[in-house]
C-alpha cells in the first residue's frame, strides 16, 4: 500500500512544473503543494520501513554519523532555530529515502511497475502541455515576461532513453530548449552520452547521426539567442566577462555567487572548512551589483558546497567519492530506467539544490545501490 502512495506523490513531483506555470503566468502561488507532497512522501516511506528489515548502505551510515556532528555544532554555533529544522531534513531525506529505495528494490511487484508506467507517461504528456502553454504565453501572445520554465522533462527522459526511443527524446529535448532551463538541457544532452556509455566501442553511423544533433542545437542556439527572448539565459553564457562579477553571477544563475559567498563565510576558520557549521547556518548572500548582502541563504544550489557549510569537507568528500562510486559501477545498466533517473538527478545537483530539498535523488540512489548490490536490474519495459 505504501509503495502505490509513493508512486502517486512520485508522480505528483513530476507535474510540479505546472504549479510554477500557473505562479508565472496567473500569479497563483501553489508553492505550499510542494511542501506538502515532500514532507507527505518522508513520511509514508518512514512507514513503509517500519515493518521492514532496514538495509544500511555506506551512505545512510555517512549521514547519520556527521549529522549527529552538525546537530551538535549547529546547537552550540546557533542555537535551535528556523534554519535548523531545514537542515534537519536534508539529513532524514536521505536517510530515509535511500533506505526505502533499497527496500522498494526488493519488494516491489509488476502491479507497481505496471503503475509506475502509466504515470510516467501520464507525467510526460502533462509536461508537454505545460511547456507548450508556456511557449503560447511567452513568445506567441507575449502574455508573460518571465524567461526560464522548469521542466520535469530531464528526469522524464530517463524513461524515454530506456525505451530506446531516440525519436521521442529529441523531440522532447528540442521542445524543452524553448523553455530557456539551461539545466534541463545540460542535463538531458549528459544523459544521452550516459545511455550510450559516452560512445565507447559503440561509435556506429546511428550514433554518429544521433551524437550530432546536439551540436546542431549548440548552433541554433547560438545564432537564435537574440531573436527569442526565451534564450536569454543562454545569453548571459555567450557573453560572460570573467572580469565583471555581475556577468559572472547571471552567467551561473547565482551559483557562482552562491560559492564566493560560502567562501567568504567559512573565511580561514579551517575547524569550519573541515567539519561544517552545523544545522541552522546561513550566509550573506553578497549581490555583486550591490556589494553588499541581500539576503540570509541556508544552502547552495552548487550542492557540494551546500554540504561544505553544513557538514564540512571530510563529510562532502567520502559522499561524492560514493556517489561517483555509485555512477559508475551503475553504468552496466546504462538502458536502465532507474539507473539513468539517478544519472539525470545526479548531474542535476551540481546546478541545484535538489540533494538537500527533494527525496526523489535518493530513491533512485537507494534503488541504484541495490541494482548494484545484487547485480541485477529491475525490468521496466
Amino acid at each position: 500500500m505504501y509503495i502505490k502512495i509513493f508512486l502517486a506523490l512520485f508522480f505528483i513531483t513530476l507535474v510540479f512544473p505546472g504549479l510554477d506555470f500557473f505562479y508565472y503566468m496567473l500569479s497563483l502561488d501553489l508553492e505550499f503543494i510542494k511542501k506538502i507532497t515532500y514532507n507527505s512522501i518522508l513520511f509514508v516511506c518512514a512507514l513503509h520501513l517500519l515493518n521492514k528489515t532496514i538495509s544500511l548502505s555506506f551512505e545512510v551510515i555517512l549521514f547519520i554519523t556527521f549529522s549527529l556532528m552538525a546537530l551538535a555544532l549547529g546547537l552550540y554555533n546557533h542555537g535551535f532555530i528556523n534554519y535548523s529544522v531545514l537542515h534537519i531534513y536534508a539529513f532524514l531525506n536521505p536517510i530515509i529515502m535511500i533506505c526505502f529505495g533499497i527496500s522498494f528494490f526488493k519488494t516491489h511487484t509488476q502491479e507497481h511497475l505496471v503503475l509506475l508506467k502509466r504515470l510516467l507517461h501520464a507525467a510526460i504528456l502533462f509536461n508537454i502541455i505545460f511547456v507548450i502553454l508556456y511557449i503560447l504565453f511567452q513568445n506567441v501572445w507575449y502574455l508573460s515576461s518571465h524567461y526560464g520554465f522548469g521542466t520535469s522533462l530531464a528526469l522524464l527522459s530517463a524513461y524515454i532513453l530506456s525505451r530506446g526511443n531516440y525519436l521521442y527524446f529529441f523531440f522532447i529535448f528540442f521542445l524543452d530548449i524553448f523553455t530557456g532551463k539551461r539545466t534541463s538541457f545540460f542535463a538531458m544532452t549528459s544523459l544521452f552520452f550516459i545511455n550510450k556509455r559516452f560512445f565507447l566501442g559503440k561509435l556506429n553511423f546511428q550514433n554518429l547521426i544521433l551524437g550530432s544533433l546536439f551540436p546542431v542545437a549548440l548552433v541554433f542556439i547560438y545564432f537564435n539567442i537574440d531573436e527569442y527572448e526565451v534564450l536569454r539565459r543562454f545569453a548571459f553564457i555567450r557573453d560572460i566577462d570573467f572580469e565583471d562579477g555581475v556577468s559572472i553571477m547571471m552567467a551561473t544563475g547565482g551559483r557562482a555567487t552562491e560559492v564566493l559567498s560560502i567562501v567568504s563565510h567559512l573565511g580561514d576558520d579551517i575547524v569550519k572548512w573541515v567539519f561544517g557549521s552545523g544545522i541552522g547556518v546561513s550566509y550573506d548572500y553578497i549581490d555583486p551589483r550591490l556589494s553588499y548582502s541581500i539576503e540570509k541563504i541556508h544552502y547552495s544550489h552548487f550542492s557540494p558546497f551546500a554540504y561544505i557549510l553544513v557538514f564540512g569537507s571530510v563529510f562532502t568528500f567520502f559522499l561524492y567519492c560514493s556517489l561517483f562510486t555509485r555512477f559508475f559501477k551503475g553504468l552496466k545498466f546504462y538502458n536502465d530506467y532507474f539507473f539513468l533517473s539517478f544519472s539525470v538527478l545526479f548531474v542535476t545537483s551540481f546546478f541545484g539544490s535538489i540533494l538537500f530539498s527533494s527525496p526523489i535523488p535518493w530513491f533512485f540512489t537507494g534503488v541504484l545501490i541495490e541494482m548494484i548490490r545484487s547485480q541485477n536490474s529491475i525490468k521496466l519495459h
